[in-house]
């Protein structure tokens, strides 16, 4: 209902089915396709990574790291 009543939108997309995913992952490795990294963040830094994603000379993905606990 706050979605509905405020009027918002949710804009996204799906990567598919977790076969999908799986099959696309090992064609990757046998392919040896790496994604393009631009730049790593830790989490503590998530507002820096996001405007990263603004910059115009941005080349690739913009990574932000997770510690794990």
């Amino acid at each position: 209902p706050r979605i509905f009543y405020r009027q918002l939108s949710i804009i996204g997309s799906t990567s598919g089915s977790r076969a999908e995913t799986l099959r696309m992952l090992r064609f990757m490795e046998a392919a040896q396709l790496r994604p393009v990294i631009d730049s790593v963040f830790p989490f503590e830094r998530i507002h820096d990574a996001f405007r990263r994603t603004t910059q115009p000379d941005l080349f690739g993905n913009v990574v932000v790291e997770i510690a794990k606990s």
